[in-house]
C-alpha cells in the first residue's frame, strides 16, 4: 500500500492472509464524509465521542483498519 511519501509492506508466511493500508491524515477530511456512510452505528458513536483535536486520528486508524481487512479478505 502507499500513499504520498509513505509506503506499507506486510509479509506473513504461506497461507497466511494479511492486508495493510496506510493513509495520510490530511487526506482524511474527505473520509469524514464517508464515515457517515461506510462506519458501523458503533463506530460513529465511537468517533463523536473522541475530542475533536483528536478525530483526525481516530479517523484515519478506524480507516486504515477497515480498509487493511478488506484488503486481506
Amino acid at each position: 500500500s502507499h500513499t504520498g511519501q509513505l509506503v506499507a509492506i506486510a509479509l506473513a508466511d504461506p497461507g497466511f492472509v494479511v492486508g495493510v493500508d496506510i493513509e495520510e491524515e490530511s487526506r482524511v477530511t474527505a473520509f469524514a464524509a464517508i464515515a457517515r456512510i461506510a462506519a458501523t452505528p458503533g463506530e460513529r458513536c465511537r468517533l463523536a465521542g473522541v475530542p475533536d483535536r483528536d478525530r483526525c486520528a481516530a479517523l484515519t486508524l478506524l480507516w486504515t483498519i477497515k480498509e487493511a481487512a478488506l484488503k486481506a479478505t
